[in-house]
């Protein structure tokens, strides 16, 4: 089935670090949000990176209260000058499986790199790395893979993920 991402970057002029996903999960398209499915860890991740408890949704949280959240995280990914966004912009996916994602269009990541300070790409996961090589070459920036937040993502304990995604910090 085709989809279009639902949502917009967030970044600012000051972000200086861009953590590239793939697409939405079915629960994040739902909620309108990055990672909003409460098994994801990325929110888990950052929060060992930087020592903070990051708020993110839980099976529990009433959907009253996720804008709250949400802007939660949005303050501390500007905060910590971080802009997150996804590589593709329409696509063909099965549910939520990376493994179905066939890209029909590419989000235009290279201007969004031109209108801030960013000057390093993150990919999350192999599927976001494989696209970003496959379809960003002309973007000239240092770019490095890290291991999926994903719970699917069983080889990595949530420890060792945090000490992988470390290296963000060196270019804060």
């Amino acid at each position: 089935m085709t989809f279009s991402h639902p949502f917009q970057a967030i970044f600012n002029k000051d972000s200086k670090v861009l953590i590239l996903g793939s697409f939405p999960s079915i629960k994040s398209r739902e909620s309108n949000f990055y990672y909003a499915n409460p098994q994801n860890r990325f929110w888990d991740i950052l929060g060992i990176i930087f020592n903070e408890n990051i708020p993110k949704l839980s099976k529990k949280t009433p959907k009253e209260k996720y804008s709250e959240v949400f802007q939660s995280q949005i303050d501390f990914l500007l905060r910590h000058n971080i802009a997150i966004w996804d590589i593709v912009k329409i696509c063909n996916i099965d549910k939520s499986s990376d493994a179905t994602l066939n890209p029909i269009k590419i989000n235009e990541i290279e201007r969004l790199c031109e209108d801030s300070r960013i000057r390093v790409i993150f990919t999350n996961g192999k599927k976001a790395t494989e696209i970003y090589k496959k379809y960003c070459n002309n973007i000239k920036l240092d770019s490095f893979g890290l291991p999926s937040s994903s719970s699917a993502n069983a080889r990595y304990s949530i420890e060792s993920l945090g000490i992988k995604w470390q290296i963000i910090k060196q270019y804060l």
